[in-house]
């Protein structure tokens, strides 16, 4: 989390400093014993640019002593994360899917913008389908109507499109 007001930085449980979790150090046990709470903020122990730590959490990780006061500004915390070339950028979901999802072999042919419709042109007559475009919402719309029958066409094209699909 980069630190802007310490309002939605959770002092225990997020990644805020460059020690580990503050939970690590501190036990619930020893938040209770002080009157604090796990749902505390990074704000809440804070005030006129020095911590606010209970003198027995000192006593107990004395590294605490040493984590800078972050400095508190009018701006919303917000998530950081490391992106796969090693950066520290914001945290968006787009940006997590990319980078976690697994990728496969790129192709040689991966450019080629016509391959697919190729395919279709030459197969798509087998299932009466002569008037359907090579263009997916094309093809989806032909079917919709015929879908759920059971009809020599519908099968057919059914079978010819899932064929094509895995070949493409």
């Amino acid at each position: 989390m980069r630190v802007g007001n310490g309002l939605k930085t959770s002092l225990w449980h997020d990644t805020w400093c460059n020690q580990s979790l503050l939970s690590s150090y501190i036990s619930p046990r020893d938040i209770a014993r002080e009157g604090h709470h796990l749902r505390m903020c990074v704000a809440d122990v804070i005030a006129n640019g020095a911590w606010l730590w209970p003198q027995s959490w000192l006593r107990k990780a004395p590294n605490l002593a040493f984590i800078p006061v972050p400095m508190l500004i009018d701006k919303e915390d917000c998530m950081r994360w490391r992106d796969a070339h090693g950066n520290m950028v914001m945290f968006l979901v787009k940006c997590a899917w990319e980078a976690l999802r697994l990728r496969g072999i790129e192709v040689s042919w991966y450019s080629i913008a016509c391959f697919s419709s190729k395919v279709w042109l030459l197969i798509r007559h087998l299932a009466g389908m002569e008037s359907v475009a090579p263009i997916l919402e094309d093809i989806i719309t032909w079917f919709l109507p015929i879908a759920t029958k059971h009809s020599f066409n519908s099968i057919v094209g059914k079978l010819l499109f899932g064929a094509a699909a895995y070949y493409i």
